[in-house]
């Protein structure tokens, strides 16, 4: 879970400890990658509560949307996305057979990443060692 705190500290830093947006080039990708669109995390059914009153300290409000099984929030960012977005935390209780055994086999953590992409490049998903990746157009 720690990670997943830097992360969400990382959305919140002062400006002026992060790279600069001016010029562009020093945020953009040669992959097409625009942006984060998620971050997913997996957690345990009796640690949800919990986790959500902590991230809900750290970020400063509510979640946008939440029920008994999943909590979204949206993080600030220097600028929205292509798409007028920001990216979101969602975290959640598993609801698929992969994702019960991904919680039981690698515990509690970031189960899924989804980048937004320009409209240029390939959109889809894949597997790593460390969970799943989504790339979604823009």
């Amino acid at each position: 879970m720690c990670l997943v705190l830097i992360l969400i500290r990382g959305c919140l830093t002062s400006e002026s400890f992060k790279v600069p947006l001016d010029p562009p080039s020093n945020a953009e990708h040669p992959s097409g990658v625009l942006g984060i669109a998620y971050v997913r995390i997996l957690v345990e059914d009796n640690d949800l509560s919990d986790l959500k009153a902590n991230i809900t300290s750290i970020v400063g409000r509510s979640p946008v949307f939440h029920t008994s099984r999943r909590a979204t929030w949206v993080l600030d960012t220097p600028r929205t996305d292509v798409a007028g977005g920001k990216p979101r935390l969602i975290i959640g209780v598993p609801e698929t057979a992969d994702e019960r055994w991904t919680l039981k086999e690698r515990g509690q953590g970031i189960y899924e990443v989804a980048f937004l992409v320009s409209s240029g490049t390939k959109a889809g998903q894949a597997w790593t060692p460390y969970g799943k990746i989504v790339w979604l157009r823009g």
